[in-house]
C-alpha cells in the first residue's frame, strides 16, 4: 500500500494516482516497490504481459493495458493530424485556384451575383381593402 503524500489515503501498488485527490503516485510507486521486503509475483498472461486483479475502488489501475491505450491515443492523433493536413491542402488548392484566370472570372461572377441579390428592392405589399 502506497500513502498518499498530499492527502494521506491509502492506495494501492498499481495505482498512479491517489483515489482520492488525483495526486501523482508513480515516484512513490518506484520507491515503495524497491524497499518493499517481500516481492510479489505478478500473474502473467499467456502472452507474457502481466494482468492485474480488479481492486475494489482502484479504477486509476491500468497494470496490462498501457500498450492498447497508447495505441488508441495515438490512431486519434494520426487521424487529427490526417483531417488537418486535408483541410490545409483544400485552403491551398483554393487560393492557387483563385488566382487563376477562371478562378478570378468566377469569384467576380459569384460576387456580382450576391450584390445583385443583396440590392434587390423587396416588391411592396398591395394593401388590402
Amino acid at each position: 500500500m502506497i500513502t498518499c503524500p498530499n492527502c494521506g489515503s491509502q492506495n494501492e501498488n498499481v495505482s498512479r494516482f491517489c483515489g482520492e485527490c488525483g495526486a501523482d503516485l508513480r515516484s512513490l510507486r518506484a520507491s515503495a516497490s524497491d524497499s518493499s521486503a517481500t516481492p510479489h509475483a505478478t500473474p502473467t498472461s499467456a502472452f507474457g504481459n502481466s494482468q492485474s486483479q480488479a481492486q475494489p475502488g482502484n479504477w486509476q489501475s491500468t497494470a496490462g493495458f498501457p500498450e492498447t491505450q497508447k495505441k488508441g491515443r495515438r490512431v486519434w492523433l494520426w487521424v487529427v493530424i490526417g483531417v488537418l493536413a486535408l483541410c490545409l491542402a483544400v485552403c491551398c488548392g483554393f487560393g492557387i485556384w483563385a488566382n487563376t484566370n477562371s478562378g478570378r472570372v468566377t469569384l467576380s461572377d459569384w460576387g456580382t451575383g450576391i450584390a445583385d441579390y443583396a440590392t434587390e428592392v423587396a416588391p411592396t405589399p398591395t394593401p388590402r381593402r
